[in-house]
């Protein structure tokens, strides 16, 4: 089934499925990453994702399986659980965005970076922000260059030669731009959009469960 909701004037398609537990797996990997070597310190780290694997079967007997990673959801055989997964209008890939064991009442969401990847704006990668402040860097040398001019006079008043000098407000202006790109786009209207579809998702899973509990 789908469905389709409207948030901060962008709109989605919603994917909805219920069905009943028939066969669930639930695995721990560990990621073990290490750092350094030669002349400085090796630093290791470990990472811990949890893998579940839930098949499902609602009354017509349609057949999904439910693969999540670090949702850590938990179900048993024989309860009735409800998916919903999001896309932007025109865009072919989804993402699994909420999922609701009705049973127990129990709602799970997607983790932030998924919910931002659909409703929001996704965060600058590192290599990304690297590449963004050497430009801005670059674009503050030029401007700050010449911004600024030191005239020489002589003693009849008359100018004998002029010298650039950087202006250093220039140079910080660009960096400041980034700045409040990542806490306007990034933050803060990310935020109100993941909020505003969390509340229009929580009231699509209501409505589907009372539906669900009804027939």
């Amino acid at each position: 089934m789908s469905e389709s909701i409207t948030v901060r004037n962008k709109h989605y398609d919603i994917s909805h499925f219920i069905g009943t537990v028939t066969q669930r797996e639930k695995q721990r990997e560990t990621r073990i990453s290490s750092s350094g070597g030669g002349d400085t310190p090796i630093y290791t780290s470990s990472d811990t994702y949890i893998h579940d694997e839930v098949f499902l079967e609602n009354e017509a007997g349609d057949e999904k399986v439910l693969k999540l990673v670090d949702w850590d959801i938990s179900v048993k055989d024989g309860n009735t659980v409800q998916t919903l997964a999001a896309k932007k209008s025109g865009k072919k890939q989804q993402y699994y965005v909420a999922v609701q064991n009705i049973s127990t009442g129990s709602v799970y969401w997607g983790r932030k970076e998924t919910l931002r990847r659909v409703f929001g704006y996704p965060a600058l990668s590192r290599a990304a922000l690297f590449w963004l402040f050497i430009v801005c860097a670059g674009i503050g040398y030029w401007l700050g260059a010449d911004a600024q001019t030191v005239y020489s006079y002589n003693k009849w008043g008359a100018v004998t030669g002029k010298q650039g000098a950087m202006s250093w407000t220039y140079f910080a202006v660009p960096f400041l731009v980034v700045f409040a790109y990542i806490a306007y786009f990034q933050i803060y209207l990310t935020n109100r959009a993941i909020g505003e579809a969390k509340a229009k998702l929580k009231s699509l899973l209501k409505e589907k469960a009372t539906i669900n509990k009804s027939a």
